[in-house]
C-alpha cells in the first residue's frame, strides 16, 4: 500500500496502490472437506495472530478468501469453536462457490 504502482516488467503506471493483496494457495484440485482445510490452514498461521489483529485493528482486512468448485451438492459447516478463533484473530471468511457446469 502507497507504493508507486508497476506493470510486472516493472514499468511505472502513475498512481500509488491503495491496497495490499496477498493470496496463497491453500489446497489446489484436491477433493477435501472444507472446514477441515480451513482448520489446516488456520493452524499455520495462527501464530501469526497478533501481526493479523494490528491489520485489522489499524483498519486493514484479512479473510480466508475461498474458491470451491463443486462436483454435486455439496455442503459444509464450522463449528463454534473455528468461529471463536477466527474471531479473535479479526480473520473473515468469503467463499465463493462454482457449481459444476450442466450439473
Amino acid at each position: 500500500m502507497g507504493e508507486s504502482r508497476m506493470t510486472p516488467s516493472g514499468r511505472r503506471l502513475g498512481g500509488v496502490y491503495d491496497k495490499t493483496y496477498v493470496s496463497m494457495s491453500m489446497v489446489r484440485k484436491e477433493s477435501v472437506e472444507l472446514d477441515e482445510a480451513l482448520e489446516r490452514c488456520y493452524e499455520s498461521i495462527r501464530q501469526h495472530g497478533d501481526f493479523i489483529r494490528s491489520l485489522v485493528e489499524t483498519g486493514g482486512e484479512v479473510e480466508f478468501y475461498v474458491s470451491a468448485f463443486l462436483n454435486g451438492l455439496c455442503g459444509f459447516e464450522f463449528d463454534s469453536s473455528f468461529i471463536s478463533r477466527m474471531a479473535v484473530t479479526g480473520m473473515g471468511i468469503s467463499i465463493e462457490l462454482y457449481p459444476k457446469e450442466g450439473g
